[in-house]
C-alpha cells in the first residue's frame, strides 16, 4: 500500500472513531430534565402556576452557607437566621379598625375573598374590636383560612402572598420542595399533604402542579381561658387567623408564660411519655398522650424560660382535661385537634406565646 492510500485509510479510521465517540456522548451524556412551562397569571380568583419560588420568596429567603452543614451544625446556623419574634400587627385607631371591619364585610358580600380576608384580619388583630365583635367575625376568619389556605384540596388564589402553585420536577419530594435548597416554606409536609389532598407525601408526581403554603404558623395560648389561637405570619406580611382550639393547661398555673418556639428535631409521633414513675411507651397501659401520641416540644426564648426544656404540646388520653388546669404544665389538645396543630407548627420557626 502506497503512502497516499495509507493516509486515506488513517483518515477514514479517525472519522469513524470520531463519529462513534459523538454517538456515545449523545446517547449516554446526562441531560437536564425538561423544564415545565410557566403559565401566565390570570386575573381574579383563578389559579396561578409558577415553576419555582416567586421572586418575592427568593428575596426573603435567607442565603444558605457556602457548604451544607451537618446536623450538628444546623441549629447554630438557624439560631443566627431566626433571632426574631413574630412581628406585631399594625397599630390602628378605633376609627381605622371600624373602617377595616366594615370594608371587610362589604368585600365578603361582594365575593372578594382575599380582600375580605386581609381587611377582616386587620380589624381582628388591631385589638380595637369589642369581645362581641371579635367573637362574631372569628368563625368567618376560620372559614376564609380553610378556603384559601389550609383546606384539603383548597385552591390557590391569584395574588395571595401566602400561597403558590409549584410544578414538581422528576425526583422531587415534598420535603425537598419545602426545605433547604427548595422554597424555604417553613411549613410541615403534613400540611402540604393535606392541602393537596394526598394520602402520603410520597404521592407527588413530576410535571404536576401542587399548592404550597408560605409559613411559618404561630400560636398564642390564653391560660385562664384555656384557648389557643393559631395564625399565619411571614416577615413583611400581615397576620392571618387560622383556627381557635380548646386546650388543657398546667394545674395551679404551672404552665410557664412567655415566648417559646418549637424545638428543632423534637416533634414526634408515638412519642414516649415520661411520667412520675418513669417512661411509658406508646401502646402501654398508662400512656398519657392518647391514641395519636403526638408531641410538640417547646424551648423558651425569654430570660425566665430559656432553661426550661420539658414543656410541650401533646394529645391526651383524658379528653375531659381539655378546658381545665390539670396537667403537669404542658399544653393538652384533643385527638381531634392535635393532628392539625401538628401539621401547622414548624420546628425552630414557629413560636408559641403563653399569656396569662
Amino acid at each position: 500500500m502506497n503512502r497516499s492510500a495509507k493516509a486515506v485509510v488513517i483518515a477514514v479510521v479517525i472519522l469513524v472513531l470520531l463519529a462513534a465517540g459523538a454517538w456515545v456522548a449523545w446517547k449516554y451524556w446526562p441531560r437536564l430534565a425538561p423544564q415545565p412551562p410557566v403559565a401566565s397569571q390570570p386575573a381574579g380568583d383563578a389559579l396561578v402556576v409558577i415553576n419555582g419560588a416567586p421572586a418575592s420568596a427568593q428575596a426573603e429567603k435567607p442565603k444558605p452557607p457556602a457548604s451544607a452543614p451537618g446536623d450538628a451544625e444546623l441549629e447554630p446556623i438557624l439560631d443566627e437566621i431566626v433571632s426574631y419574634r413574630p412581628p406585631q400587627p399594625a397599630k390602628l385607631s378605633a376609627e381605622q379598625a371600624a373602617e377595616a371591619l366594615a370594608k371587610g364585610n362589604e368585600a365578603l358580600r361582594a365575593g372578594k375573598t382575599l380582600e375580605a380576608r386581609t381587611l377582616l384580619n386587620r380589624a381582628y388583630w388591631s385589638g380595637r374590636l369589642s369581645d362581641e365583635q371579635a367573637d362574631a367575625i372569628r368563625p368567618t376568619l376560620e372559614t376564609l383560612a380553610e378556603k384559601t389556605l389550609i383546606g384539603r384540596g383548597s385552591a390557590v388564589f391569584a395574588d395571595d402572598p401566602y400561597t403558590v402553585q409549584y410544578v414538581a420536577r422528576l425526583g422531587q419530594t415534598l420535603a425537598k420542595i419545602e426545605g433547604r435548597g427548595g422554597l424555604w416554606l417553613h411549613v410541615p409536609t403534613q400540611l402540604l399533604t393535606r392541602v393537596n389532598n394526598l394520602q402520603r407525601p410520597e404521592d407527588i408526581q413530576a410535571e404536576v402542579a401542587y399548592k404550597m403554603i408560605r409559613g411559618p404558623f404561630h400560636a398564642i395560648i390564653y391560660k385562664k381561658r384555656f384557648l389557643m389561637d393559631v395564625y399565619l405570619q411571614r416577615e413583611g406580611l400581615e397576620r392571618v387567623f387560622i383556627r381557635r382550639f380548646r386546650v388543657g393547661t398546667g394545674s395551679n398555673g404551672s404552665t410557664p408564660e412567655g415566648l417559646w418556639r418549637v424545638r428543632l428535631g423534637g416533634k414526634s409521633a408515638q412519642a414516649p411519655w415520661y411520667g412520675p414513675d418513669g417512661v411509658v411507651y406508646y401502646g402501654q397501659p398508662g400512656y398519657a398522650f392518647g391514641s395519636k401520641g403526638l408531641w410538640i416540644p417547646l424551648e423558651g426564648l425569654d430570660e425566665h424560660n430559656r432553661m426550661l426544656t420539658s414543656y410541650g404540646i401533646h394529645s391526651t388520653d383524658d379528653p375531659s382535661s381539655i378546658g381545665k388546669a390539670s396537667s403537669r404544665g404542658c399544653i393538652r389538645l384533643s385527638d381531634e385537634d392535635i393532628e392539625l396543630v401538628y401539621s401547622l407548627l414548624y420546628e425552630h420557626w414557629s413560636t408559641v406565646q403563653v399569656l396569662p
